[in-house]
């Protein structure tokens, strides 16, 4: 799947390939991993400047998410705080052939 390249200026971050390839004879890219904090600005210009009453709601922002993830070829995760890790958000988008990932702590 080709995916369309980053906005200029979305801030991003690298899990590298060794913390969390579980088999270190297995060879996976890095990770390109992105708070859903910093995109919802991409997706929604002005979100976190709005009036709340002014932004969309979370059904919304979620449906606009996923889409943005399908665009770009990245594997959406969320967790709440307890069970949330980045290294399994990125082990999870290999494992679907993805190089990216936006992720989310629910708490």
């Amino acid at each position: 799947m080709k995916k369309a390249p980053l906005p200029a200026g979305l801030k991003t971050e690298t899990v590298p390939s060794d913390l969390f390839s579980y088999d270190a004879r297995e060879e996976h890219p890095d990770v390109t991993a992105i708070n859903v904090t910093h995109l919802l600005d991409v997706v929604i210009p002005g979100y976190w400047v709005m009036n709340l009453r002014e932004r969309p709601d979370y059904t919304t922002s979620r449906a606009l998410v996923a889409s943005w993830c399908e665009a770009h070829g990245a594997h959406y995760y969320a967790r709440d705080r307890e069970d949330f890790s980045l290294y399994e958000a990125a082990r999870q988008a290999v494992d679907k052939g993805l190089t990216r990932v936006v992720y989310e702590d629910l708490s």
